[in-house]
Order: structure tokens, then sequence, then C-alpha cells
């Protein structure tokens, strides 16, 4: 009998060690396979953004408010492809930008600039410009449109006065910002530096020389024509101004 109760005791021993040995291999592959999921849930919902900036083109060649646009649309696009920004133009309206460029594009732009519904595609990924067409109300193919990335910057401040004949006398201290197109064309703002005043501003930048407009409401369009040349580590510029009323011009110099 006593050697009965001790069989039966290690009996029940290993059977116990084996559920116990089963159950931690079991425990342990739905640990392993609760924490797999757990990072493949993270993972997908790992959304990451960007700020960016775009020179938007467009032709509107039928229905209402037919014109073309230009201007910045300045946000953000997260890794899904959704873009939300603002359009500004170099008058100073703005609209709503918002949409996907995943895939095919859809963007709804809604403001004072513009409200137009583009549709389309990328043209070229290395590049990251996207095309298609235009609607514009009721008409579904309304003109055509271009989304080119603004990834260069130039800034300088700068100074200068008008010239001997020029109609007024204008003293001219800001700073010149612009976002560039892999090609040079620039959206940006001109900022004073005695009020910190911002202007829309727009130009091209090519072979190191600027040429921008800066939109004065009220007063005009001011022209700034420069060229620049690196001195002592430091870029610097010269130029001319024409505006912003008739017959006014000047020179300035700048730096950045």
């Amino acid at each position: 009998m006593i050697g009965v109760r001790t069989h039966s005791s290690m009996a029940r021993r290993t059977a116990l060690g084996f559920v116990l040995l089963f159950g931690t291999i079991i425990g342990g592959s739905y640990a392993q396979r609760t924490d797999a999921a757990r990072a493949t849930i993270h993972s997908a919902a790992a959304v990451t953004t960007s700020d960016v900036a775009y020179h938007l083109s467009t032709q509107v060649v039928s229905g209402p408010g037919s014109a073309s646009i230009q201007g910045q649309v300045a946000g953000t696009l997260d890794s899904t492809g959704l873009l939300t920004g603002t359009l500004t133009l170099a008058t100073g309206l703005t609209s709503v930008v918002t949409g996907s460029v995943a895939g095919p594009a859809k963007l709804a732009i809604k403001g004072k600039a513009g409200n137009l519904t583009l549709s389309g595609r990328a043209l070229d990924k290395m590049a990251g410009t996207w095309g298609g067409s235009v609607a514009n109300g009721m008409v579904t193919n309304a003109g055509s449109w271009l989304l080119t990335p603004e990834t260069q910057a130039v800034s300088f401040s700068l100074g200068g006065k008008s010239s001997m004949g020029s109609k007024h006398k204008l003293a001219l201290a800001g700073q010149l910002s612009l976002m560039l197109t892999a090609d040079g064309w620039g959206d940006g703002t001109f900022t004073f530096l005695d009020n910190d005043k911002v202007l829309p501003a727009e130009g091209r930048v090519s072979n190191g020389n600027v040429t921008a407009t800066v939109f004065w409401p009220k007063k005009g369009a001011l022209l700034l024509v420069a060229s620049g040349k690196i001195a002592v580590g430091i870029f610097k510029w010269s130029g001319t101004f024409v505006g912003p009323a008739q017959n006014d011009f000047g020179t300035f110099v700048g730096e950045g």
C-alpha cells in the first residue's frame, strides 16, 4: 500500500509538472502573439506629419470665376497622404486646402482665394509634383492644375532709399523670404523691420539673381531686382527697386 501511494504521488507530480510546463508554453506563445499584435497595431497607428510648402498653379478656362491662380500652399502632409494647408495668393487672399495626394489626388479649395476641386495624380514621384483637372462649380473639366514642392529657401535683410528723381521719398528696410521650387520660382513674404508688417511676395531666383514683387495694399507693387555674391563668407546683395507708386525708384543693399 505504501508502494502504491508512492507511485500515485509520483504520477500526480509528473502530471502536474507536465500541466505547468504546457501552460507555460501556451501562455508564453499567447503573450508573444499578443505583443506582436499590439506592435502591429501601434505600427499601423503611427502616422507622422511634416511641414510642407508648394506652389500651386491653376488655369481655369470655364465656369464661374474663370481665371488663373498662382499662390503658395503651406501646411502639413502626413504619412497617409493627407494634405491640410492654406492657399495664399500674392493679393493676400486665402483659401483652406484639404484632401489627399495618396494614389489618385483629390483636393478641395474653399475661401476668398478660390473655390475649386482638384483631381489628378502624381506626375513625378521623385520630384513630388501632382497635377490634373479642375472642377469649377458644375463644370467638371474647367481647367488644369499643377502642385510643385517648394523645398529651397532664400532670405535676406535689405535696406535702401529712393534715388534722385524719384517722385516720392521712400526708405526701405525689411526682410525678403521666399520658398523656392526646383526651377527657382518662389512664394513668400516681405517683413518690414520697423513695424513687423508682413506683405505677400513672389519671385524667382536664378544664378545668384533675384527678381521679386512685393504686393503693398492701397499703394501698389514693389519690384525688387538684385544680384548676390559671397563676400567674406556672407552672401551680399545689391539691387534696385521700383514702386510702389508710379515713378518711384531707388537702390538697396542686403545680406543673408
